[in-house]
């Protein structure tokens, strides 16, 4: 769709995020297929792909380069049938947005109910070694120094030579506060709200840019939510914006559940045709049901499966 077949509002927004230069075809289509495509089966086209990127103003040469990055990092898998390709999440994609998934559309902040356990690795401050993977996982709080809430990579560091410290934790000081919750990540929760809100009336959206701002809308707040640690609620600022950010993304993101479901029954294709409907637990997500539903999984032993 041309600039000037967009809505005003949509344009509106969309221009906000494209000046941010946040918009990566790559990572947008991990959140599409996390979001939209798992739901209704897995597999999609490319060409449903590259409308919703389209209409995201990503074009067709960013989106051909992103999924062969994708592909050749195991994060999707390419089908080809004819001339047309069909993709699905590979086992590097699935993983992450799975394991992410419970967060991203709880109701309400997760919060770790576990011991203050924490882990410090010091690196030698004349050494090399800052590239180190697991240090990934962890949260910089100085130029030499890791916080980590997870244990599982300390060994692998203690080879690496770093000093690892282990204990129990019942509070911070604010500076180190500051440095794992940082005003940065503060602002774009707040930054997320004011720039959706440009979204006043859904009902003044097409069905195509009730799918697209559903994506974008879920991709700034998985970017942001997963640069949150979870931490107890003790370690957490009163004024910290995530609740009533997260609150704000759950209302308009079933605003646009009704219109990006239309566009997807009408114009999503898969391998085997149109898209699957999705099942109920897409409109459970935000609620109560989802949460209780992810913490009290199907015992597959008692239902037979």
């Amino acid at each position: 769709m041309t600039d000037s077949g967009r809505s005003r509002e949509f344009s509106k927004l969309l221009t906000q995020l494209l000046e941010d230069n946040s918009l990566k075809a790559w990572s947008l289509i991990i959140t599409f297929f996390g979001d939209a495509v798992v739901a209704r089966g897995g597999n999609v086209s490319a060409k449903t792909v590259q409308s919703v990127l389209s209409e995201s103003g990503i074009g067709a040469g960013a989106v051909r380069t992103a999924f062969s990055r994708l592909a050749s990092d195991q994060w999707i898998e390419r089908q080809k049938i004819g001339r047309e390709s069909f993709y699905e999440l590979g086992l590097n994609g699935y993983q992450p947005f799975t394991a992410a998934t419970a967060r991203i559309y709880s109701p309400f902040e997760c919060e770790s109910n576990k011991p203050f356990h924490w882990s410090i690795a010091i690196k030698n401050p004349g050494a090399k070694g800052a590239d180190n993977p697991i240090l990934q996982s962890g949260m910089q709080i100085t130029s030499n120094c890791w916080l980590f809430s997870d244990g599982n990579n300390m060994h692998g560091l203690r080879k690496a030579n770093f000093l690892v410290l282990s204990g129990e934790l019942s509070e911070f000081p604010k500076w180190v506060t500051e440095k794992i919750l940082p005003d940065e990540t503060s602002q774009g929760y707040v930054q997320l709200q004011k720039r959706f809100s440009a979204i006043k009336q859904v009902a003044s959206l097409s069905p195509l840019e009730c799918m697209v701002t559903r994506c974008l809308l879920i991709h700034q707040w998985r970017r942001l939510l997963l640069r949150t640690p979870v931490l107890p609620s003790e370690l957490v600022p009163e004024d910290w914006p995530e609740k009533g950010c997260r609150e704000f993304v759950a209302n308009l993101y079933h605003q646009l559940l009704p219109g990006s479901e239309a566009w997807l029954d009408e114009n999503g294709t898969c391998a085997d045709g149109s898209l699957p409907a999705a099942g109920i637990d897409l409109h459970l997500r935000f609620t109560q049901q989802f949460a209780t539903a992810i913490n009290n999984p199907p015992d597959a032993t008692r239902t037979g499966q």
